[in-house]
């Protein structure tokens, strides 16, 4: 009844823990589709040896002609599933032994929904570790939408229980991004679900490895370079925030501010602001001359003299539906494991 797809990309080390938490589900019938992503360490052989005797598993490596990376991996995968629920699993993280017998149980008491979302756990090395959630599904007055904007990711790419179907219908994982493809795929899932559930309780069934063991591919999340490639994915993302209500859009743009301009710029990443201003397509609702005022503001900002004058210009100009407080700029951005 459920396909689960696993990437793998050098992950010898990690992907036996991976392939044990799937082999000791409480519920049987699932297949497990491992997709290498072109591996330069043991990571085939290994998985080859431990999957031998299980028939409910098999190893593809991804065609020539879908693109590397993640993303291919996962959509090749899921084009070969045989059964109507999917459910990704990325190659150093874990499924709890009653994962899959409690997301169906989830199912099957909110019936004719697109997607069900359960908690995450995160981990550094072992198990038990932390006793700390990806995050809450559910926080008073605050959709998931305008979370997804203000990156306070609700849940993680490991906790989504997809409707074949409708996953197939909203064109999987887009293969063009290299970074904060469940980000944007989230998103375009809630856009298009005629409904979708959560589950009520704060119950994990997955967990999320954050340790130094992880070997993260997308690498620092708070690099100029990662910033860099986050923004192809805020750039596909836009038009559905724009979309949406005025106050998520406007969410979305302080969040443009935050960890495109102001972040970078505090942290010594000068040169982050100018490679997105060059960034080709560019975003379509926020014009270039508006980022540059943002900037322009972020540099006054670390000038205490200059910030002290502007907070008292804007004190005394009337107010307009685009303007902010220079605090809007110094408020920390809510970073999660995007």
């Amino acid at each position: 009844m459920v396909s689960i797809i696993v990437p793998i990309y050098n992950r010898c080390l990690l992907v036996p823990e991976t392939i044990a938490s799937v082999q000791h589900q409480t519920f049987k019938n699932y297949e497990c589709i491992l997709v290498d992503d072109g591996s330069t360490d043991d990571s085939v052989a290994v998985a080859r040896k431990l999957i031998a005797q299980d028939s409910r598993f098999s190893l593809h490596e991804r065609p020539s002609h879908i693109p590397n990376g993640g993303c291919g991996a996962r959509n090749f995968g899921a084009s070969l599933a045989k059964f109507d629920w999917l459910i990704f699993l990325d190659s150093d993280d874990l499924l709890s032994p009653n994962c899959l017998e409690y997301r169906l149980q989830l199912a099957a008491t909110q019936p004719k929904q697109d997607f069900y979302v359960t908690h995450t756990a995160l981990f550094s090395k072992k198990l038990g570790d932390t006793h700390l959630l990806w995050n809450l599904l559910n926080k008073p007055n605050l959709p998931d939408l305008m979370r997804f904007a203000s990156l306070d990711t609700p849940w993680s790419p490991n906790a989504v229980l997809w409707r074949k179907a409708f996953f197939n219908s909203i064109g999987g994982w887009n293969e063009t991004l290299k970074c904060w493809q469940d980000w944007e795929l989230h998103i375009r899932a809630i856009v298009n679900a005629g409904s979708y559930a959560k589950d009520p309780h704060t119950v994990a069934d997955n967990y999320y490895r954050t340790g130094t063991n992880a070997i993260k591919i997308s690498g620092n999340n708070r690099s100029a370079a990662y910033r860099t490639k986050a923004f192809a994915a805020v750039v596909a993302a836009e038009p559905m925030f724009h979309a949406a209500d005025s106050a998520t859009f406007m969410e979305f743009q302080i969040m443009l501010r935050r960890y495109f301009i102001f972040q970078p710029y505090k942290n010594g990443e000068k040169s982050t602001p100018w490679t997105v201003l060059k960034h080709k397509p560019f975003l379509k609702h926020v014009s270039k001359r508006r980022f540059f005022y943002w900037f322009c503001l972020a540099v006054i900002m670390q000038n205490k003299y200059m910030k002290t004058l502007l907070t008292q210009v804007l004190k005394l100009a009337p107010a307009t539906k685009h303007s902010f407080s220079p605090t809007t700029l110094t408020t920390p951005i809510p970073i999660s494991n995007v």
